[in-house]
């Protein structure tokens, strides 16, 4: 599918609105005094969902083109779906070197926002939705924006590099702050894939990654 081009001024507004919009609603929610965790989560992801659909509608409105329409899906062959096994392994022990390299000096505590996670996905209550928007719901929207619309729209204005590193920086930024050195190299990884694969490879892989990271946590 050819995805209709926009111009570097409708990218940059919006991108614009979709950091508005996302900021904006976070503060909101910070705001709220004594918000539950159980809570405030969901409606932070709720926030990132709209702040897209706010994104994408304005890209729509200004080019007169269906939002679907703007995301390019590229495509997808069985010789690289078959090498999406050996794919995950090797970003498994890239990203655990980096995070290896970075924990030292990063100012973020990564520990004790994993057993943050590992509270919630061990709870009866939050463990199943949490779960649902990990594995399925978040990989195809966060791809079908930043990979299948920024990204691609990037790659029309820059080279590749260029493209996939600025992704990776606002992919990473949108992430929980000790989370930020495996968001970002997780992003350039889906990055390669969406540029290589098409965007079903990178949802692909984005939905294994989340799914061992759960798994990580429980076990």
């Amino acid at each position: 599918m050819v995805a209709t081009q926009v111009s570097p001024r409708i990218l940059g507004w919006a991108i614009s609105c979709f950091l508005f919009f996302h900021l904006t609603g976070n503060l909101c929610l910070a705001a709220i005094p004594s918000l539950p965790l159980t809570l405030a989560l969901p409606l932070a992801y709720g926030v990132f969902v709209a702040a897209v659909v706010v994104s994408l509608k304005q890209s729509s409105y200004l080019t007169q083109t269906p939002m679907i329409g703007l995301i390019r899906f590229g495509q997808i062959t069985r010789l690289q779906l078959g090498f999406t096994p050996v794919i995950v392994i090797i970003m498994l022990a890239s990203i655990w070197l980096i995070n290896f390299l970075t924990t030292p000096w990063w100012p973020g505590d990564l520990q004790a926002s994993n057993e943050l996670y590992r509270d919630l996905i061990a709870s009866p209550t939050t463990g199943i939705p949490l779960a649902l928007i990990a594995v399925l719901i978040a990989p195809i929207i966060e791809e079908g924006f930043f990979r299948g619309f920024l990204q691609s729209q990037l790659f029309t204005l820059f080279d590749y590099r260029r493209a996939v590193i600025f992704t990776s920086a606002l992919f990473s930024l949108l992430h929980p702050w000790p989370q930020i050195p495996l968001t970002f190299a997780l992003s350039l990884w889906l990055g390669w894939i969406y540029h290589r694969g098409g965007l079903v490879w990178s949802i692909l892989v984005h939905c294994i990654w989340n799914g061992l990271t759960l798994i990580y946590l429980l076990y």
